[in-house]
């Protein structure tokens, strides 16, 4: 099991180990985060040229979060279902736990959909 603090520490880890598989895999890739949230995002980037010979740049948007996607991105991951709260005798957050097995899963997904976008 993974311990986190909170719900931004997991998106974190899961957009940072998304984004080394997907630069060791050759795929270019950006991150960034929600200004209100503990979304995280990762933009695949792929360069095309259209029928008049002119390139262009297309984005394949992840994002990975515990809410509903609500700017449209290609792929949510969504983490809380998998989120094993801890709390002390009081009710506050201690910590958060996921299993190991499932952030893996969780980062082949993502990782899968780019690739499968970016051989299109």
């Amino acid at each position: 099991m993974a311990k986190f603090q909170n719900y931004i520490e997991i998106a974190e880890t899961l957009q940072g180990r998304t984004m080394t598989a997907l630069r060791t895999a050759g795929l270019a890739a950006s991150f960034g985060c929600s200004n209100v949230s503990s979304s995280r995002y990762i933009e695949v980037s792929r360069e095309t040229t259209d029928a008049d010979g002119d390139e262009q740049t297309e984005i394949f948007r992840l994002r990975f979060s515990d809410h509903e996607d609500r700017h449209g991105s290609d792929l949510t991951i969504r983490f809380e279902q998998h989120v094993v709260e801890h709390r002390d005798d009081c009710g506050e957050l201690d910590d958060l736990e996921i299993d190991d097995w499932r952030l893996n899963g969780m980062v082949e997904e993502a990782v899968s959909a780019a690739k499968q976008w970016r051989a299109l």
